[in-house]
């Protein structure tokens, strides 16, 4: 079985990303709120690949968790936010993630983006 984690905070958005995941084929797609640190659930889970968003709830912030999940594993993380510019992409990669996804981009990009780091790429849009 296939598994997957959505850390993001606002409940519509996080049932997108979970419909897109099942059509890619993951069965089991689980939703983090951000309301507390995820670390140790999504370690224990060994998802096939994570989606992080950067601002979630009670100071978390998902840059730092994608650091923390790095430093001790090889997840599939790809931070997925509004923000856009360089120096996210930037901070995205230093923290470890596989892509640096803007939330304003077209679906069929988000989805080949997840797609490629699912098949080990790394890519980065800004």
């Amino acid at each position: 079985m296939s598994k997957a984690v959505v850390v993001e905070n606002f409940r519509p958005i996080a049932e997108i990303w979970v419909n897109l995941l099942k059509q890619l084929g993951l069965d089991e797609v689980e939703i983090m709120d951000g309301s507390f640190d995820p670390t140790e659930k999504i370690l224990q889970m060994h998802p096939e690949i994570v989606l992080m968003d950067i601002n979630l709830d009670n100071g978390l912030n998902g840059l730092d968790l994608t650091k923390k999940l790095t430093e001790q594993s090889e997840l599939k993380i790809c931070v997925i936010s509004l923000n856009t510019g360089e120096r996210y992409v930037s901070m995205a990669k230093d923290a470890g993630a596989r892509a640096y996804i803007c939330k304003s981009s077209p679906i069929t990009e988000i989805r080949s983006y997840i797609e490629r780091v699912l098949q080990g790429e790394f890519c980065y849009s800004h």
